[in-house]
């Protein structure tokens, strides 16, 4: 699996999610540590191993991010929210992008338009 990076949080957490499943450890992320001692170790051992699964494939840029989480559902929420945020400004610059590029492409074929018109419209009078 590749590691999570700037760029891929989306597959990213998809496969994540697919293999901790696999493993039988997505419910570790999805409910809140038992009462239950017997129960609680089995959880902390789960939740252990999350966790150095999330570590190993995590770029080291996020890692910091992660390493004081108390939990391995915090801690995919922790990267949730960055990349939620990272998407998010990333599909505003995108957005803001076409629009530019819309509008000069418009601007462009509208002149390219008018350009066409005249020429037409002077050899429609000059009978050519």
């Amino acid at each position: 699996m590749k590691k999570l990076n700037e760029t891929n949080y989306s597959s990213w957490s998809t496969r994540m999610e697919f293999y901790l499943r696999g493993q039988k450890l997505w419910e570790i992320i999805t409910i809140p540590p038992p009462k239950d001692e017997k129960l609680l170790e089995d959880w902390k051992q789960k939740a252990d191993k999350i966790m150095y699964i999330l570590a190993v494939t995590t770029e080291d840029q996020f890692l910091p991010r992660i390493k004081e989480s108390k939990s391995p559902k915090e801690a995919w929420d922790t990267l949730s929210t960055i990349f939620a945020r990272t998407n998010e400004a990333r599909l505003q610059r995108l957005e803001n992008e076409l629009m530019s590029l819309s509008q000069e492409t418009l601007t462009d074929h509208w002149s390219i338009f008018q350009q066409s018109k005249k020429c037409l419209c002077r050899n429609f009078e000059t009978g050519s």
